[in-house]
C-alpha cells in the first residue's frame, strides 16, 4: 500500500515539473474573432489587444487544443499598425494536458500599460462535418461545425466577441451563451467580459455549405525544366474526395441527366476550373482509363483555362484519380541573371484552386542536366526536403532533382518559388555528342564483331574438312550426272535393236559418250583439288567411280551388241527352235542387268562415304 502511494506521489510530482506554466506579463484586454467557414477551408481571423502587466513584455502565448493541431494548415501573426511584418510564431513542445501552446515574438517589446494590438490568422482543414450523413441525389449540402465560442486563451481577457460567416441559410445554432444574434446569415456571439484562462462554452451551427465539399488526398507536381527543349513541362496527378453526405440510394444518371435543365443537384461536384499560364500549350487530361474528351479549356491573353470534366458527378463519399499537364516555353519561368551570370527559375507552387484542402502535397523539380550551384527560395517550410538524381532519355550524368513534401496544404500556399542555378553553355551540346558516340559505337562494335573469331581453340583442320566436304559435293554431283548419260545410253541400245537403225544409233552414241566423258574429267579435277589437301582415301574412292562408270558403259554397249545378233539369229530359226533360244536369250540378259545393278550399288556406296 506504501508502495503505491510512493509511486503516485512520484507521478505527480513529474507531471507538475513537465507542466508548461504560462507566465502572468500580459492581459487580453480585447478580442475578436472571426470564423469564416462557408467553405471546406475554415479560417479565423483573431483580433487580440494584448496589454502589459510589466516593462520589456516580448512575446506572449496563443493555445489550441491538441485534437485540432492537425487540422492546422497555416498561421500567421502581425501587428496592426503594419501587416507586412510577420511575426515570429514557434510551437512549444512541452507536456501540457490537452493543450498546444504558440509563442508569439512582438517586433518590439511592450512596457507596463502599453498595449499592443496583433492579428493572428489560421486556416483549418477538414474540421466540417456532413449532417445529416445521407441526403438524396438532389437535396442541399448541409453541414456542422463545433467549436468553442470563447478564444482559448492562457490569460484573462476582459472583453471578447465571436462572428461566424457564413453567407447561407442557417438551419440552426445555439442560443446560448447569451448574446446571440443571426444577421444576414452570419451569427454573432458576445460581447461577453472577464473570461478566465481555459474557459470552454461549446456551440454548435448548422447550416448549408453552397461551396464544393471536396478535398484532395493526394496532389503529386512534376515540373521539368530542358533548356534543349526549350520548355518547362508541369504535370499534375490528382486524387480527390468528395466529403459531403452520402447518397441514400444508388446513383441514377438519367435523373441526373434530366435534372440538368430544370435544378442544380447542389451536393455534386461537376467540374473544377485551373489557371494555366496564357502560353500554355500541349495541355493534356487524362486518367486510368485514357483520355477524357469532355475536358476543355479556353485561352485568352492573360490565362488559360482548363475546365476538368470527371467522367462522372463526384457525389458524398466518391473518388476521382486523374493526370493533367501542360508545356510553357521556357522564358516565361527562366530568366538569366547576368550579374550573378545565374538563371533564374519561378513558378507558382501549386495549383490555383480556392478553398480546397490537400492533404498531402509533393512536388518534384527535375533540373536541366550539368546545373552547379543550386539554391533554392522558398516562401514557407515544408515537411520534407530531399535531393535526388533523375535518369531520363540519353543522359549521362542525371538531372539533379528537388522533391518537396508537405501535409495539410491549402490555397494559402498558393504561393511563387524560385530556383537558382548556373549551366555552362558545353552542357548544350552534351546530348548531340552523346548521340554521335553511341552511333559511332554501335558502328565500331559492328565491325569488331564480324572480325573476331571467338573459339576457343582453333582445329587447323576443320577449314580442310569443310573443303573436303565441298569437293565430295561435286562429286556427287558429277557422278549424278554421268548415272543419267548412262540411262541415256541403254535406252539408246533398246532404241537400235528395235529399229537397226545404224546412222541414228551412231550419232546418239557419239552424243552420249562426249556427256559422258565430261562427268569423267570433272570428276578428274575434283581429284586433283582432293590430292591438294591429301586426302588420300577421298582420291582412291574417285579413281575406283571412274573405272565403275566405264565398266558400266562396257556392259552397256556389250549386252546391246549380243543381244543384237541374238535376234538376228533367232529371226531365222525355224518355230520349234526359236522358243528355246527366246528363253535363253533372257536368262543373259538378266545377268547382264544383275552385273549392271551391282556396279550401281558399288557407285552408291562410295558416293554415300562418310567424311572424317
Amino acid at each position: 500500500m506504501n508502495l503505491k502511494l510512493v509511486t503516485i506521489f512520484i507521478a505527480l510530482i513529474l507531471s507538475l515539473t513537465n507542466a508548461f506554466e504560462v507566465p502572468d506579463n500580459v492581459f487580453i484586454n480585447n478580442l475578436h474573432r472571426q470564423f469564416e467557414i462557408s467553405s471546406a477551408v475554415a479560417r479565423e481571423n483573431i483580433a487580440i489587444s494584448v496589454r502589459a502587466k510589466e516593462d520589456d513584455v516580448n512575446y506572449f502565448y496563443l493555445c489550441y487544443k491538441k485534437e485540432l493541431i492537425p487540422h492546422i494548415s497555416t498561421m500567421v501573426a502581425f501587428t496592426k499598425a503594419d501587416k507586412e511584418k510577420v511575426l515570429k510564431i514557434t510551437q512549444k513542445d512541452v507536456e501540457d494536458g490537452n493543450l498546444t501552446y504558440f509563442k508569439v515574438d512582438l517586433e518590439e517589446p511592450i512596457k507596463a500599460g502599453e498595449r499592443v494590438i496583433v492579428n493572428v490568422e489560421a486556416t483549418f482543414v477538414k474540421i466540417l462535418k456532413p449532417y445529416p450523413k445521407y441526403i438524396e441525389q438532389n437535396d442541399d449540402q448541409y453541414v456542422l461545425f463545433e467549436t468553442n465560442v470563447y478564444y482559448l486563451s492562457p490569460y484573462d481577457v476582459t472583453k471578447q466577441k465571436t462572428t461566424f460567416k457564413i453567407g447561407d441559410t442557417i438551419k440552426s445554432y445555439s442560443k446560448e451563451p447569451e448574446p446571440v444574434k443571426e444577421e444576414n446569415d452570419d451569427v454573432y456571439y458576445g460581447p461577453y467580459e472577464n473570461i478566465k484562462p481555459g474557459t470552454e462554452r461549446i456551440v454548435s451551427l448548422h447550416y448549408k455549405l453552397k461551396d464544393r465539399f471536396i478535398h484532395f488526398e493526394s496532389i503529386e507536381r512534376t515540373i521539368e525544366i530542358s533548356h534543349w527543349c526549350h520548355t518547362v513541362s508541369f504535370k499534375e496527378d490528382l486524387v480527390v474526395h468528395h466529403d459531403g453526405s452520402e447518397l441514400k440510394n444508388n446513383f441514377n444518371r438519367i435523373a441526373f441527366q434530366k435534372s440538368q435543365f430544370y435544378t442544380e443537384t447542389p451536393s455534386s461536384v461537376k467540374d473544377m476550373i485551373f489557371v494555366l499560364p496564357p502560353r500554355a500549350e500541349d495541355i493534356f487530361f487524362v486518367d486510368i482509363i485514357g483520355n477524357v474528351s469532355t475536358s476543355a479549356f479556353h485561352k485568352d491573353n492573360t490565362r488559360t483555362l482548363l475546365q476538368v470534366l470527371p467522367r462522372y458527378p463526384l457525389f458524398g463519399g466518391w473518388k476521382y484519380t486523374w493526370s493533367q499537364g501542360y508545356n510553357n516555353p521556357l522564358d516565361g519561368n527562366v530568366k538569366y541573371n547576368s550579374k550573378i551570370k545565374k538563371y533564374i527559375f519561378q513558378a507558382p507552387i501549386l495549383l490555383s484552386l480556392k478553398n480546397v484542402p490537400i492533404d498531402h502535397f509533393k512536388l518534384n523539380v527535375v533540373l536541366p542536366e550539368g546545373v552547379r550551384n543550386v539554391e533554392v527560395h522558398l516562401p514557407y517550410a515544408f515537411d520534407s526536403d530531399e535531393r535526388k538524381m533523375t535518369y531520363s532519355y540519353l543522359d549521362t550524368t542525371g538531372r539533379p532533382t528537388i522533391v518537396l513534401e508537405k501535409d495539410n496544404v491549402c490555397d494559402d500556399h498558393f504561393q511563387y518559388f524560385q530556383i537558382s542555378y548556373s549551366l555552362p553553355f558545353y552542357f548544350s551540346f552534351q546530348k548531340p555528342l552523346v548521340v554521335a558516340l553511341v552511333i559511332f559505337t554501335l558502328f565500331v562494335i559492328s565491325m569488331v564483331w564480324t572480325r573476331i573469331d571467338l573459339s576457343i581453340v582453333k582445329d587447323p583442320r576443320a577449314d580442310l574438312h569443310d573443303l573436303a566436304v565441298s569437293y565430295w559435293e561435286s562429286v556427287a554431283g558429277d557422278t549424278s550426272t554421268a548415272q543419267k548419260v548412262l540411262s541415256k545410253l541403254t535406252s539408246v541400245n533398246e532404241t537400235f535393236i528395235q529399229n537397226r537403225n545404224k546412222e541414228a544409233y551412231d550419232s546418239s552414241v557419239e552424243n552420249v559418250s562426249e556427256k559422258l566423258e565430261e562427268s569423267i574429267n570433272a570428276l578428274n579435277r575434283t581429284q586433283d583439288l582432293l590430292e591438294d589437301i591429301e586426302q588420300q582415301q577421298l582420291v582412291k574412292n574417285i579413281k575406283k567411280l571412274i573405272d565403275l562408270i566405264k565398266d558400266k558403259k562396257d556392259k552397256i554397249n556389250d549386252k546391246g551388241k549380243r543381244v543384237l545378233n541374238a535376234r538376228i539369229r533367232i529371226e531365222r530359226m525355224d518355230a520349234e527352235t526359236k522358243e528355246a533360244a527366246e528363253k535363253e536369250l533372257l536368262k543373259k540378259e538378266e545377268i547382264f542387268d544383275q552385273e549392271i545393278k551391282d556396279i550401281d550399288s558399288n557407285i552408291e556406296s562410295i558416293v554415300n562415304t562418310q567424311i572424317l
